[in-house]
């Protein structure tokens, strides 16, 4: 359990554009998921490339951005008096998005980035949005992704591990959530129809390393479909109100590494997940 960290809601950005998501995922982590966390609701104004032709027919980028700045902060506030009151306040930055909301994260020590995801009806990465996206790839703190949440806290939590550097880590988060919300919680393992029949005391050695895991349900999944189908599955079976999965993070070459099961399941994922940075 070398470099585990203890999980922590004390402060929380979430990014708003405005978005139904993206406001619908802040009312709902203020209120449910992190009701006594500092809540930072973070807008990134990303000016316009400058052209010749706007430069000389337009104002100046300057009062463009200052203009943008005004009207941002007016509804940045307001949000912030109508979903946490004394506990929200706006963070207003200009540059690329994702590159902001990371350093801004960071700066402020935050234990947790919220994105709201796009509508499901789309396809592919757009369900979860560029900015989202590019964050989920440069991101060192969890990231929770918001989308087909109930009006409550999750009641039911779905804890997907492998065997992987991240499953302490996973449990970790698992564990405390948990025990945060009073959740009825299952550990799974989709081990695959290849694995071996020591699977069950697999899951059962990692329950024992993370306090307050061992108390939780424990299911190993031996079907021919893929991983990230027999999460999505047994989400659904269990009429799961959260995923909490981990991820291998970014590499050097600053490109997406999450296993194809944790990818997957963002995409197709019937309520809200938590997504694990390794350290």
């Amino acid at each position: 359990m070398a470099g585990f960290r203890v999980p922590r809601l004390d402060r929380v950005v979430v990014s708003v554009d405005f978005a139904e998501p993206s406001v619908t995922a802040a009312r709902w982590v203020a209120t449910h998921f992190a009701p006594e966390a500092e809540i930072i609701l973070a807008h990134i104004i990303e000016p316009p490339p400058a052209t010749r032709a706007s430069v000389m027919r337009y104002p100046s980028m300057e009062t463009i951005v200052g203009k943008v700045h005004v009207e941002v902060e007016i509804r940045l506030q307001r949000l912030c008096e109508s979903i946490a009151p004394g506990r929200a306040r706006p963070e207003i930055r200009v540059g690329t998005p994702h590159d902001e909301l990371v350093t801004l994260t960071s700066i402020v020590g935050a234990d947790l980035m919220v994105v709201g995801r796009q509508d499901l009806t789309s396809s592919g990465w757009a369900r979860i949005g560029a900015t989202a996206q590019r964050v989920l790839r440069k991101s060192n703190v969890p990231i929770l992704l918001v989308a087909g949440a109930n009006e409550n806290p999750p009641s039911r939590i779905l804890i997907a591990i492998d065997e992987s550097d991240t499953t302490d880590d996973v449990l970790g988060w698992g564990a405390f959530l948990s025990s945060r919300f009073s959740a009825d919680s299952t550990v799974m393992h989709a081990a695959g129809v290849d694995s071996e029949d020591d699977g069950d005391s697999w899951i059962d050695e990692q329950l024992q390393k993370v306090a307050g895991a061992s108390t939780m349900a424990q299911r190993v999944t031996r079907t021919s479909i893929r991983p990230a189908e027999s999460v999505i599955a047994e989400a659904r079976d269990l009429e799961s109100e959260l995923v909490v999965i981990g991820s291998r993070g970014a590499g050097s070459a600053d490109q997406l590494l999450f296993g194809s099961v944790a990818e997957s399941v963002l995409l197709s994922s019937p309520c809200p997940v938590l997504v694990v940075i390794p350290r």
